[in-house]
C-alpha cells in the first residue's frame, strides 16, 4: 500500500525532482568553496593583524573566535574599562540580594548573544587543555565553588566557574588591547606606511 501511495511514479516529475536536487547540490558546494574562501581571507587578516596575534596569544582563542571578538569591538577605545567589555560580552555578574543578605549571583541579561557564545567556547576549550593556565585555575575553583552530589559523584553549578574564568579571559582581552590603541583592522603593514608618509 505505501509503495502505491508514497512518492510520484510520473517520468516527467522525478526527472524535475532530479534537476533540482542537482542544482541544489551544486549550490551547495558553491557556497561551500565561498566560505572556505570567506574563512581563508579572515584568518589571514587575522595573523597580519596586531590585535589578531594578540588575541591568538590569549589560551583557548583560535583564529575564528579572535575574528568574532574583533568584528564585534571595533575599537578597543570605545570600552573605557573592563566591566563594560564584559557587560557587552554578556559575562558581567549581576548580584541579586535582598536588605539583609545576599542572595546569589548569576549573570546580566545583557550582552551580545554571539559574544557570549563565543567566550564559552573560549573558556572550554581553554580548560579542555591540561597544559592550559584556565585548566589549572577551573580544577582549583570546582571543589571549592561547586556542591558535591552524592548521587551522581559529580560536582553541580560548574556555571559559576565558567563565569569567573571568562571575566578573567575578558579582563586580559581588555588589558592587552588597551596598550596598543587603533583600529582593530589595522595591520603592523598599514601602521608602517603611514608612519613613512606619502612617496
Amino acid at each position: 500500500m505505501a509503495s502505491q501511495s508514497v512518492g510520484t511514479k510520473d517520468p516527467a516529475r522525478l526527472r524535475g525532482l532530479v534537476f533540482e536536487q542537482k542544482q541544489l547540490l551544486e549550490e551547495l558546494a558553491l557556497l561551500q568553496c565561498h566560505l572556505e574562501q570567506l574563512e581563508a581571507e579572515m584568518m589571514q587578516i587575522i595573523e597580519i593583524s596586531r590585535e589578531g596575534q594578540i588575541l591568538l596569544s590569549v589560551p583557548g582563542i583560535g583564529p575564528i573566535q579572535a575574528a568574532i571578538i574583533l568584528a564585534m569591538i571595533s575599537n578597543i577605545a570605545n570600552f573605557s574599562r573592563p566591566s563594560q567589555l564584559k557587560s557587552y560580552f554578556g559575562w558581567a555578574p549581576m548580584i541579586k540580594q535582598s536588605g539583609y543578605t545576599l542572595d546569589r549571583v548569576r549573570l546580566s541579561p545583557r550582552g551580545i548573544r554571539l559574544m557570549k557564545q563565543t567566550m564559552y567556547l573560549v573558556v572550554w576549550h581553554g580548560i579542555r587543555r591540561k597544559d592550559c593556565e584556565w585548566h589549572r585555575i577551573y580544577e582549583r575553583l570546582v571543589p571549592l565553588k561547586c556542591r558535591y552530589d552524592e548521587g551522581s559523584h559529580r560536582y553541580t553549578g560548574r556555571g559559576k566557574v565558567i563565569g569567573r574564568i571568562a571575566g578573567q579571559v575578558i579582563s586580559i582581552i581588555y588589558a592587552r588591547l588597551e596598550k596598543r590603541p587603533g583600529n582593530a583592522l589595522e595591520t603592523s603593514s598599514r601602521s608602517r606606511a603611514s608612519k613613512a608618509g606619502p612617496l
